[in-house]
């Protein structure tokens, strides 16, 4: 399980935990995130596209709400 996080002074920068872990076919997934002190689970990883050192997720919460999120392993952050 790899933990990502990221706090950024802009307001349109949320402050965002992430916890992933490796499927079957060794696909880093996106297991549960935290968003303003709010814990919301994945239920569906619903695409992911990748540039050279970040990643979008886009993930489907367990009240059905769809996410967007913003890996940015160059900074080992999330948001």
């Amino acid at each position: 399980m790899r933990r990502l996080s990221a706090e950024k002074d802009s307001e349109r920068v949320m402050r965002v935990q992430v916890e992933t872990f490796m499927d079957e076919g060794g696909v880093e997934k996106i297991r549960r995130f935290y968003l303003n002190g709010r814990q919301v689970e994945v239920v569906e990883n619903l695409d992911q596209w990748h540039g050279a050192d970040y990643r979008y997720l886009k993930v489907r919460g367990s009240e059905g709400a769809v996410y967007i999120l913003y890996l940015d392993y160059s900074e080992r952050s999330g948001r």
